[in-house]
């Protein structure tokens, strides 16, 4: 059992599903990069923007995606979260509001909070993004919008034409977006199509959040970025910050530069383990438990899953796997959702995931039948990670 693990340390007997990291080695590439920096006395790193960890994700965007993002437009942090929060502090007013997707990861609307604004619910359908999807939510007080592409929990992938609407919109109201791009890297089908990209506009009016901390398994170092293409949206956030929200330090910085200097052999076969497991969850619940409702994610390494058709009335899906399948979730209505939804994390090695969801699908069907428990605790304590090279 890994020991530096909260999941692992938090849930003992249990096979943890429930929070956004893998069970995998990082990347080597990664790990020897912040060796190599480890072997050096740890001073005071210089200015990220004269150390090249910036010169290394300008190139990585205008490789990857075409977009010439400048040295100086970069703003790097410890942690995402903390540049999130910080961003609508420097953004809002009290009672300034700001549209979000339903359901959401708790930090979405809590970081709007946090600065004194509403969140407002876009909520997430099935079809296509239109622009009156937003414009009915939109009021006198609606300042920004906070997108999450790819989504979590639903794993969604905005369109480039969902994408584009979104920027119109935004442009005619002058509204700021706020775009996590932090699963970027994680797109199962097609590619990730950062929001800077779409139109003119789109880059004057928006400032991108993304890092390594998902797509290289990073989220005991973290490490996050920001840039924006407009200098004066940059620095309004940026200026405040300067004590509030620490600059990425030198392991961090380490970090992010390996990680951005190209798509790794770990990155590429990860991406394939992660799609595999998608797949293979998605087949088995559909399988052996026909009435759940969900919809394969296009990208992140999360599942959203309705599981009404197996629950009794008033019974919370989250707390029905964990008692009656030996499995940790993400709760829906942790998300903003319902009681009987939940999010599923398949970042699990293979052996520990296909226990998991024989787990769920053998203890909800022996429910619907009648039966007892599926699952007998104490025999679960020998689930755990072994390290992988």
């Amino acid at each position: 059992m890994n020991p530096y693990s909260y999941k692992w340390q938090m849930y003992p007997g249990l096979i943890p599903l429930c929070h956004g990291d893998m069970d995998f080695d990082s990347d080597p590439k990664v790990i020897e990069a912040v060796l190599s920096r480890l072997s050096w006395p740890l001073t005071y790193p210089p200015p990220y923007r004269v150390s090249g960890v910036a010169t290394t994700l300008s190139h990585y965007y205008r490789d990857a995606h075409g977009l010439t993002v400048p040295e100086d437009a970069f703003w790097l942090g410890a942690g995402c979260l903390s540049q999130s929060y910080q961003v609508f502090a420097s953004l809002l007013s009290p009672g300034d509001e700001v549209l979000y997707w339903k359901p959401a990861f708790k930090h979405v609307p809590g970081a709007v909070e946090a600065a004194g604004g509403i969140p407002v619910p876009v909520p997430a359908v099935d079809r296509e993004l239109v622009r009156e999807d937003l414009e009915r939510l939109r009021g006198p007080a609606t300042r920004a919008v906070y997108l999450v592409n790819p989504h979590n929990p639903t794993g969604k992938v905005f369109t480039t034409a969902e994408l584009c609407t979104v920027s119109e919109f935004a442009a005619a109201h002058n509204l700021v977006v706020v775009s996590n791009e932090l699963h970027a890297r994680l797109v199962w089908e097609g590619g990730h199509t950062p929001f800077a990209t779409v139109d003119e506009a789109a880059p004057q009016l928006s400032i991108t959040l993304s890092g390594a901390s998902k797509s290289h398994n990073l989220a005991g170092i973290g490490g996050a970025f920001a840039f924006s293409l407009n200098r004066m949206l940059l620095e309004s956030v940026c200026r405040p910050a300067m004590h509030l929200c620490p600059e990425a330090t030198s392991v961090q910085q380490a970090a992010l530069a390996a990680a951005y200097g190209g798509d790794s052999p770990w990155l590429r076969e990860t991406r394939g383990r992660l799609r595999s497991a998608r797949d293979y969850v998605c087949r088995e619940l559909r399988t052996k438990l026909p009435g759940v409702v969900l919809s394969p994610p296009q990208g992140t390494y999360f599942l959203w899953v309705d599981f009404q058709s197996c629950l009794r009335p008033g019974e919370n899906a989250a707390e029905v796997l964990r008692r009656d399948c030996g499995v940790t979730s993400g709760a829906g209505p942790d998300f903003g959702g319902t009681a009987s939804q939940a999010r599923l994390s398949f970042t699990a090695q293979e052996d520990l995931l296909r226990q998991a969801v024989r787990q769920i699908t053998d203890g909800l069907t022996d429910r619907l039948s009648g039966g007892g428990p599926a699952v007998d605790q104490p025999t679960l304590a020998a689930a755990q990670p072994t390290r992988t090279h």
